[in-house]
C-alpha cells in the first residue's frame, strides 16, 4: 500500500521544507517504511533538522522495491535501510514581553550583544517561556531575572497576544508573543544582564524611540489606544 507521510502522520506533522515523502506500509508489522522522492534534499536536511529540534520524528527509510535481499519477520523481503528524513510538527517558538509602566511612560531596555535586534530599544523584560511555564509565570521570572523586580500575576494585564513570521519558513521565526503591562511591583529596575543590557530608559507612549522592533511598536500601539487585551499578526 503506498502511503503518504501525510496519511501516516497526520498532513500537520509533515515539516515544512524537509519535502515530499512518500512509501509502503508494511500491512502485516503495521510499520511504515518510505522512500523519499527527493531523497538528495531531504537526506541533507535530516541530520540538522535532528540535531536543532527536539520535536522532529526520524524515520527509517527503506527502498519500496520488494525485490531486496533481507527478509523482515516473513512479510516480504526488504532492503537495508538507506537513511533518515525528518518528519516534523509545525510549531511556534513562545516568548513574554512585560512593560513595566510609570506616570505614562514605559521601560525600555538596549539591546547589546545577543544577536538579535541588537541597538535597539526593546521591552525592559522578555525572553522565551520554558517548558512547564505559562507566559505569566515566564513573565514573572523575566523581570526578577533581568530587573531585580518582583511582582505577582494580579499586577500583569494582558496587552495583546501576537503571531509573527518574517515571512520565511525558518522555524526559530514563526512566533507567537505575550505582551503584558504591569503598573505595580516591588524594588526598583536595575540592569542584572549587563552582557545583553546597555542601558535602562523610561520613554513615553507618544515618543518612542526609532530604533525598536516594529512588532513590539505595534503592541505598543495597542497599549496605547486602550482597547484591552487584544490579538495581533505580524509578517503575514
Amino acid at each position: 500500500m503506498i502511503a503518504s507521510a501525510s496519511t501516516l502522520f497526520g498532513a500537520d506533522e509533515v515539516g515544512v521544507g524537509v519535502g515530499v515523502i512518500e512509501g509502503v506500509a508494511d500491512p502485516a508489522e503495521g510499520t511504515p517504511t518510505v522512500q523519499p522522492v527527493a531523497m538528495d534534499t531531504i537526506a541533507a536536511s535530516a541530520a540538522s533538522e535532528r540535531r536543532a529540534r527536539r520535536d522532529v520524528i526520524m524515520i527509517e527509510v527503506w527502498p519500496a522495491d520488494p525485490s531486496c535481499d533481507k527478509h523482515r519477520s516473513g512479510v516480504g523481503r526488504w532492503r537495508r535501510p538507506v537513511g533518515w528524513v525528518a518528519v516534523t510538527r509545525f510549531s511556534v517558538v513562545p516568548s513574554s514581553y512585560v512593560y513595566l509602566r510609570r506616570g505614562g511612560a514605559v521601560l525600555l531596555q538596549l539591546r547589546q550583544n545577543t544577536g538579535y535586534m541588537d541597538g535597539c530599544w526593546a521591552a525592559g523584560a522578555a525572553g522565551h517561556v520554558e517548558l512547564g511555564e505559562t507566559a505569566v509565570d515566564a513573565a514573572i521570572r523575566e523581570v526578577r531575572e533581568e530587573l531585580g523586580l518582583t511582582l505577582t500575576a494580579a499586577t500583569l494585564t494582558p496587552v495583546a497576544v501576537m503571531q509573527r513570521t518574517d515571512g520565511t519558513d525558518n522555524p526559530i521565526e514563526q512566533r507567537v508573543d505575550w505582551f503584558f503591562v504591569c503598573d505595580e511591583w516591588e524594588g526598583e529596575p536595575e540592569i542584572l544582564e549587563p552582557r545583553k543590557c546597555a542601558e535602562l530608559a523610561w520613554f513615553a507612549l507618544d515618543a518612542l524611540p526609532d530604533r525598536m522592533p516594529e512588532y513590539e511598536r505595534e503592541a505598543l500601539g495597542a497599549l496605547r489606544a486602550g482597547a484591552g487585551a487584544t490579538l495581533l499578526s505580524h509578517g503575514f
